[in-house]
């Protein structure tokens, strides 16, 4: 696909998306610094390069930051001389940045890191307290209310050593 084919093909104007405009500089930057990285003198003029595009690219904001807030003041000028006699000053709102943040970082697939734990070991863990009379966890056997009742419980069989 050519680079007149994507133009035509584009539904969402550049102009209006810095989102759009954030990912098309990022593909094209990536495609570049892959083939650069290939070779010692291709990533040496690369980094060289980067500079001068970084310094022109500072210089090119603050020539647009200076040359926007001078506009900013002229309308503010004008607006105050028009509306003078209601004494009403309209606010002017810069255009909004969208900021782009990192993506979410997913849940990995396959077996977790740590080790699955024994049905002994996840009982064990619990530290469930209960009466040893009637089996209810509520309570402990010396705060038993039913003490006076006999209960038929299977006794845990003690081990051998």
């Amino acid at each position: 696909m050519t680079a007149d084919n994507i133009k035509r093909k584009s539904i969402i104007p550049v102009s209006e998306s810095s989102v759009l405009r954030f990912n098309i500089l990022s593909r094209k930057f990536c495609e570049i610094t892959s083939r650069g990285a290939k070779t010692i003198p291709a990533y040496e003029f690369l980094m060289e390069e980067a500079d001068k595009i970084n310094e022109k690219l500072n210089d090119l904001i603050d020539n647009d930051n200076e040359v926007g807030v001078d506009e900013v003041n002229n309308d503010q000028d004008a607006n105050m001389n028009d509306n003078s006699e209601n004494n009403v000053v309209q606010d002017e709102r810069l255009p909004e940045e969208d900021f782009i943040e990192d993506p979410d970082i997913a849940n990995s697939k396959g077996r977790p890191r740590q080790r699955y734990k024994t049905i002994r070991e996840q009982i064990a863990e619990q530290e469930s307290y209960h009466c040893s009379h009637c089996g209810r966890t509520d309570h402990t056997f010396p705060t038993c209310p039913f003490k006076h009742i006999e209960f038929d419980l299977p006794r845990k069989k003690k081990r051998k050593v």
